[in-house]
């Protein structure tokens, strides 16, 4: 884990790597039933282009950039090096973005660039995706574990709930999406992935109804605030900020259930050393990571984003995942807390 300064912690991104410790097994228990009242190809994914809407999870088939409709999406987590990325390259528009985390990768930018030595040595083995002007700027990961929190496993400690109880706090979303990326990354002031270029292009997703942004409020001051992308059934987040103790938690808690209940399966928090175990992080295999993909990519959360006061959570937490969708007759025909919990 990055030691940064505390008011700039950032609990979600690291460097990515293979994961260890416990591996949460049969993430996919049973096949969930056709939810066809969200097609992807109706209009119920809100400010998404036609371009946007015509990639596949884990399809790799997309309109626009060349990198976008690459087919080394489909191959390259088969071979990523230990330690090393996937894949190079590609570009900063949005289109790559999304046919990424489709497929199961995340950017990271490279914090300096290396000598001509190693770029010759990296391209043998790692993949560059076309039209690309600088195959060493951009790196795309696919770790073979990622840690995710599902509802059953989402957590709280002592310390965690009584700051929940008492701290006062609201929470939004997206309400203010381009503050919590620029607090992120490029307001730090300090080398980070979540570089210049990087975060308009998270700018851009958000436009199409992608990415969404988690905001902690202390009266009118943002004191903590996470972002990342909806994928079906999957929320990647990708970075988040604090300024206070414990907010950066309370942000991600106070995500994950406006996101699950919404009919999100998991939280996807990329890598396995930011300290989310403490509130319910589990690792899978990228093989079932990309099946929930796969199989919930005509899903079409649209999570509430009202304010609301973050002492809601105590309860939510004491309640506990819904009851299983098997115990009832069928699973529901739209994405919810039960079809949810059927893959899980």
């Amino acid at each position: 884990m990055r030691h940064l300064p505390a008011q700039l912690h950032s609990p979600f991104r690291q460097p990515a790597r293979g994961g260890s410790g416990p591996v949460c097994p049969g993430i996919l228990t049973k096949e969930p039933e056709q939810h066809g009242a969200e097609r992807a190809d109706s209009t119920a994914g809100e400010g998404m282009t036609g371009e946007a809407m015509a990639s596949d999870a884990t399809s790799g088939e997309a309109v626009g950039h060349p990198a976008a409709r690459s087919a080394l999406w489909h191959t390259a987590w088969l071979t990523q090096p230990p330690g090393g990325p996937a894949l190079l390259g590609g570009d900063y528009h949005p289109d790559v973005l999304e046919a990424a985390y489709r497929n199961g990768y995340f950017p990271m930018v490279q914090e300096r660039p290396r000598s001509r030595l190693l770029r010759r040595a990296a391209r043998p083995r790692v993949p560059v995706l076309p039209g690309s002007a600088d195959p060493d700027e951009l790196t795309w990961w696919a770790p073979v574990v990622r840690p995710v929190i599902l509802r059953r496993t989402v957590r709280a400690g002592r310390r965690l709930r009584q700051t929940l109880r008492r701290c006062g706090w609201t929470s939004t979303m997206n309400r203010d999406f381009e503050g919590v990326v620029r607090r992120c990354g490029p307001e730090r002031g300090e080398s980070t992935w979540l570089s210049e270029k990087l975060a308009r292009a998270y700018l851009e997703l958000h436009e199409r109804g992608v990415s969404h942004s988690i905001e902690v409020w202390d009266g009118d001051e943002l004191v903590a605030g996470a972002f990342g992308s909806v994928i079906g059934g999957v929320f990647c987040g990708d970075s988040a900020f604090r300024t206070r103790d414990y907010a950066a938690k309370v942000a991600i808690l106070d995500l994950c259930q406006r996101v699950m209940d919404a009919g999100i399966v998991m939280v996807d928090c990329q890598d396995d050393r930011n300290g989310l175990d403490s509130i319910g992080s589990v690792l899978i295999a990228i093989t079932d990571y990309r099946e929930v993909l796969r199989r919930t990519s005509h899903w079409r959360p649209m999570p509430p984003t009202d304010r609301r006061p973050v002492s809601r959570l105590v309860d939510w937490l004491a309640a506990g995942p819904p009851h299983r969708a098997d115990d009832h007759p069928s699973t529901p025909a739209t994405p919810g807390p039960d079809a949810a919990h059927a893959m899980v």
